[in-house]
């Protein structure tokens, strides 16, 4: 019914430590379940990434079974595997060094409620589709 990256974002949402937030909601540029997540606002790219890694070329991966369509998000039938973490982007992404962190992608910040029922994502401006188009609110929900 959801995929298993939403529930844990939920879930996460949902226990994150009651004084994390003061008096109201501040923004934050990324959220940890346990403490303060471990890359300052403004990082260029996570500690594991090559920045000089060539680019371009061909991917090619092999899956056992067939599908019914492209399109990760169809409800009936079998999607195609290894499409949704190379073809889309979410709001956030995993640091894979730390565990249990988000932070954000398209998202530029975030604002959680200090009761934490209530999350507001800001669109970072640069958001782009890959035709150039700007990615707006009404493209996530």
């Amino acid at each position: 019914m959801f995929s298993l990256p939403f529930v844990l974002f939920l879930a996460l949402i949902l226990m994150w430590p009651a004084g994390a937030q003061a008096a109201g909601a501040r923004p934050v540029h990324a959220i940890a379940m346990h403490g303060k997540p471990a890359l300052a606002a403004g990082f260029s790219q996570f500690p594991y990434v090559n920045g000089d890694a060539p680019q371009g070329g061909v991917l090619r991966q092999g899956v056992t079974g067939s599908f019914d369509s492209l399109n990760p998000f169809i409800i009936k039938g079998e999607k195609a595997r290894g499409l949704y973490g190379n073809v889309f982007q979410g709001l956030m992404a995993r640091n894979y060094d730390e565990p249990f962190s988000l932070y954000g992608l398209i998202a530029k910040r975030l604002d959680v409620s200090q009761d934490r029922r209530k999350v507001t994502f800001f669109i970072d401006p640069r958001a782009r589709f890959s035709d150039g188009s700007k990615i707006s609110a009404s493209d996530v929900l």
